[in-house]
């Protein structure tokens, strides 16, 4: 394990331990890793990033979903703190997501990200205007995508 520096907005007197939070009385508690659910109806892209996101103790993949009914219905039951939606569905697509996601005005909502070969300025443009938090393009930014993931934390 090692000591790193608390992330922007850590409370004054903290420090972090792998994994686990130390107060300024010495005290550490165990902070949970985020909770990412993933909607992609590419096995294989699925695949890939159920392995490229996995940072232990970091992020948990709590489910997958390859369309819209599905992925809503089981983020709603169980709210995560990221979904990650690609645009292309087996069935609905991704903006529909973003939508619903946004509609239902739950407490905690999550950072949608998009991640989606459909790279183009409209199509970015009314993703975000949906509730998108942020765009990244599934051919080149892969690093990017866990990079805003990890520091979501």
């Amino acid at each position: 394990m090692y000591l790193h520096q608390p992330r922007s907005g850590a409370l004054p007197g903290k420090s972090r331990i792998g994994n686990a939070t130390q107060a300024g009385d010495g005290e550490f508690a165990l902070a949970r890793p985020l909770r990412v659910y993933l909607v992609e109806d590419s096995p294989q892209v699925r695949d890939l990033l159920l392995d490229f996101l996995n940072v232990e103790n970091e992020v948990e993949i709590v489910g997958t979903a390859d369309n819209e009914i599905e992925s809503v219905e089981a983020i709603l039951a169980d709210p995560v703190d990221v979904v990650i939606v690609d645009l292309k569905l087996r069935d609905g697509s991704g903006m529909g997501v973003i939508a619903k996601l946004r509609r239902a005005r739950n407490k905690q909502q999550p950072k949608i990200i998009v991640f989606s070969n459909h790279n183009f300025d409209a199509i970015r443009q009314r993703a975000m205007e949906l509730g998108a938090d942020h765009f990244f393009d599934k051919s080149t930014e892969y690093e990017a995508l866990r990079a805003e993931i990890v520091a979501g934390r």
